[in-house]
């Protein structure tokens, strides 16, 4: 029979003494929205942009840009 003891301390599990794991980092983004409801910006927790969206009428994507790509060209 085995049996596995461990103890998560921070982001570190420790098993047994010997084995170390590492979790993924977690990340927290807040969608912001229109009055329609579409998300047209991403934000990380310490109010970067992570992400903005345009939209075409009915909801179809017209643009997505990635934090600190222009959209004007």
């Amino acid at each position: 029979m085995s049996r596995a003891m461990g103890l998560i301390a921070g982001s570190l599990l420790l098993l047994d003494s010997a084995h170390a794991q590492q979790e993924p980092a977690k990340r927290i983004e807040f969608l912001h929205t229109d009055h329609l409801g579409n998300v047209r910006l991403v934000t990380d927790e310490s109010g970067g942009v992570v992400s903005r969206h345009k939209f075409l009428p009915y909801g179809e994507e017209f643009e997505s840009s990635p934090a600190g790509a222009s959209s004007n060209t």
